[in-house]
């Protein structure tokens, strides 16, 4: 194995670094072996390359979009032959691909799956192999953008855990989340362009760029909500607009600071006294020249056994088939049904939650970001 993973990207057609990745795998581990992604909407992973006698796909419990958390390796486990290994490509918690041995290694592949990760990632940017793998169908242009435009769904901030994805994977787009780590902690954000399809997605491509802008000027949560604002107008096109919360966080005070431009307002979630909504910040929706976006933000400390959970309308507004909304009930149901709450747990179960309410296909985003104090 090259002992940098730069060296991987030395390869002349960047689309076998995957394949180099299996082979050098297989004469290390001394077993058959492939490389497997997540899907974009989180319930299986794909194969990429490898070993014909491993499965083609493996069924999952819903993952944060493609992202594999390292916990979900043992049941991965469960889906595979009898005997299998399954080791996440991990890298600052995130898992973007996992190898998987027909039997135990019997070399030592810990160097090599610290390696393959790193290179996997680096490599993203110069391919679409692993992006290719990951659709099981055509993306929408709108949907495509919108994956294009996430953030890692995996990350830490100062003092936090965050974990967030959007659903459905491969339609609509008109939502946006973003989280950003900065000195003492971050930003964070989630918003709803109206409309759904190519328009909304135009539209919240511009607004995540100006809000993006904005945070690296320097800015705070008012000029972002304001240079969102401005851009949408600029558009020129009638009656479009965005909703949003956009929000920042302090790690050594535990405090969430907040502006609510006309979108669902954070909440609060705690095992014991449940979900509550945080009050203030609160301002019109962006982008309509008779209102003016809301200035004054609203804080709060944050408890290290709660979480911040924010979502879209595409969440509470899902229905089931008796035409009952998801709601905050949903949410409540779906978030005290963890095991052990933690941002990944509470992004998954939220994700879970809005997926099997109904069979039928999501009409609109449906986007949740958690944020938990560490």
């Amino acid at each position: 194995m090259a002992s940098d993973p730069l060296e991987l990207l030395e390869e002349p057609t960047l689309a076998r670094v995957a394949q180099r990745i299996v082979d050098e795998a297989q004469a290390t581990a001394g077993a058959p072996a492939a490389l497997y992604v997540g899907d974009l909407d989180g319930r299986s992973l794909r194969r990429v390359t490898g070993d014909d006698g491993l499965p083609d796909q493996l069924e999952s419990t819903q993952l944060i979009g493609p992202e594999i958390p390292a916990s979900h390796a043992a049941a991965l486990a469960l889906a595979m032959p009898q005997g299998a290994t399954v080791l996440p490509l991990t890298l600052r918690g995130r898992a973007l691909s996992v190898l998987v041995f027909s039997g135990p290694p019997t070399g030592d592949v810990g160097a090599l799956v610290a390696r393959s990760a790193a290179a996997l990632e680096l490599a993203e940017r110069y391919t679409d192999l692993l992006a290719s793998a990951r659709r099981h169908r055509a993306c929408s242009a709108a949907a495509e953008l919108q994956q294009d435009l996430m953030p890692p769904r995996i990350a830490r901030l100062e003092g936090a855990d965050i974990a967030c994805s959007i659903l459905p994977a491969y339609d609509v787009g008109g939502d946006w989340i973003d989280h950003c780590a900065m000195a003492g902690g971050g930003w964070l954000g989630v918003a709803d362009a109206v409309g759904k399809g190519p328009q909304a997605s135009a539209i919240s491509a511009i607004a995540l760029g100006a809000y993006r802008a904005t945070r690296r000027g320097g800015g705070d949560l008012a000029d972002a909500a304001q240079s969102i604002h401005a851009a949408l107008l600029a558009l020129d096109v009638p009656d479009i607009f965005m909703s949003a919360v956009l929000a920042s966080w302090d790690g050594p005070s535990s405090t969430l600071t907040w502006l609510r431009c006309g979108h669902p307002a954070p909440m609060v979630w705690h095992a014991d006294r449940g979900l509550r909504e945080l009050e203030g910040g609160d301002g019109p929706v962006l982008g309509l020249e008779r209102l003016d976006p809301p200035s004054q933000a609203a804080s709060a400390t944050i408890a290290p056994d709660e979480l911040v959970v924010l979502v879209s309308d595409g969440v509470l507004e899902r229905t089931a088939p008796g035409g009952e909304p998801f709601g905050e009930d949903g949410l409540r149901l779906a978030l005290a049904g963890m095991h052990a709450p933690s941002a990944i747990a509470a992004a998954s179960a939220v994700l879970q939650g809005v997926a099997t309410t109904c069979d039928g296909p999501l009409r609109d985003d449906a986007s949740v970001v958690v944020l938990a104090p560490v």
